[in-house]
C-alpha cells in the first residue's frame, strides 16, 4: 500500500502538511525545500540540489572537508573539553565558510520557534491583544530567516564581483548561470533558497551524528580500539587518513555507517 500511494501516486500524496507558525507567520514556505508544497516550484529547487550533490558531484568538495577536519583535530587536541563547540564550528564551516558563529546562534533562535495547535489558533489574535506577545517574537524570527537567506548570498556575490571566488554551491551555480543563454527571472532566488536549505539541513544533523559517535566511542572503548588499530596498520603512523583511503579501512567505514 505504501508503494502504491507514495511511489505510483506520488503526484497526489507527496505534499507536506502546512503549519500556521512555520508557513504563515515565519514564512519559510517560499524558500525552505522542507516546507514547500509538492509543485513545480519545489521541483525546480530539488533539481538544482540533485545536480550539485549526487555522489560524483560531491567529490569537488573533498578538499574543503579534509581541510576543516584537520582543523577540528587541532582544536580537539588543544581543548578536548570543548568538543561540542568544535564540532559545531567544523560542521558549519564545511557547509558555509563564513559567518558560522552568527548563523549557529540564529539557528538556535529559529529552533525555539513554537509549534502546535495553541499557536496555530493564536495566529488570529491581533498583536495588540494581551497574551499575543508571541506575534512580536515571530517578527524577530522572520528577520532571522531573512538574514540567513540574504547575508551569505550577498557576500558571495560581492566576492565574486571582486574576483575572489572560492568553490561553493552558490559560486559554481551563479557562474554557470552567467554563461547560460536562457534564464528565468527567479533563477538566482532558487540558488539562494537551496543554499540556505542545505545549510539548515546539514548543520545540526552533522553535529549530532558526530556527537553520537563520540559518545559511542567513550562508552565502548574496546570497539574504539579496533578502528584505531586499523588506521595504524594501514597508514603506519605516518600520516592522517585521506578520502582515498576509505576502501582500505573497512572497519572504520563500518563504524561511520553505523553512526549515520
Amino acid at each position: 500500500m505504501a508503494y502504491e500511494l507514495f511511489d505510483k501516486r506520488s503526484s497526489i500524496y507527496s505534499d507536506r502538511t502546512s503549519t500556521t507558525m512555520i508557513n504563515d507567520l515565519v514564512r519559510t514556505t517560499r524558500w525552505n525545500i522542507g516546507f514547500q508544497p509538492y509543485d513545480g516550484w519545489w521541483r525546480r529547487h530539488r533539481r538544482l540540489m540533485h545536480t550539485s550533490f549526487h555522489p560524483k558531484a560531491v567529490e569537488a568538495f573533498h578538499l574543503i572537508q579534509v581541510k576543516h577536519t584537520r582543523n577540528l583535530l587541532r582544536r580537539l587536541l588543544h581543548s578536548p573539553e570543548r568538543y561540542t563547540r568544535h564540532i559545531m564550528h567544523t560542521a558549519g564551516a564545511i557547509i558555509m565558510r563564513r559567518m558560522v558563529s552568527t548563523f549557529n546562534l540564529r539557528m538556535t533562535l529559529l529552533g525555539k520557534c513554537p509549534k502546535g495547535p495553541r499557536y496555530d489558533n493564536e495566529i488570529y489574535i491581533p498583536v495588540w491583544v494581551p497574551g499575543a506577545e508571541f506575534q512580536r517574537k515571530v517578527a524577530s524570527w522572520r528577520q532571522v530567516t531573512k538574514d540567513m537567506l540574504e547575508l551569505p548570498f550577498s557576500e558571495t556575490k560581492r566576492r565574486m564581483g571582486q574576483g575572489n571566488t572560492e568553490l561553493s554551491f552558490v559560486s559554481s551555480n551563479l557562474s554557470e548561470l552567467d554563461i547560460r543563454t536562457t534564464k528565468d527571472i527567479d533563477d538566482e532566488e532558487i540558488i539562494k533558497n537551496t543554499a540556505m536549505t542545505i545549510f539548515i539541513g546539514g548543520n545540526d544533523t552533522t553535529v549530532h551524528t558526530i556527537r553520537a559517535f563520540v559518545l559511542a566511542m567513550a562508552l565502548y572503548p574496546e570497539v574504539q580500539k579496533k578502528p584505531q588499530q586499523e588506521i595504524d596498520d594501514v597508514l603506519g603512523l605516518q600520516r592522517l587518513p585521506e578520502v582515498a583511503d576509505m576502501d582500505t579501512l573497512p572497519y572504520v567505514m563500518g563504524v561511520c555507517k553505523e553512526s549515520l
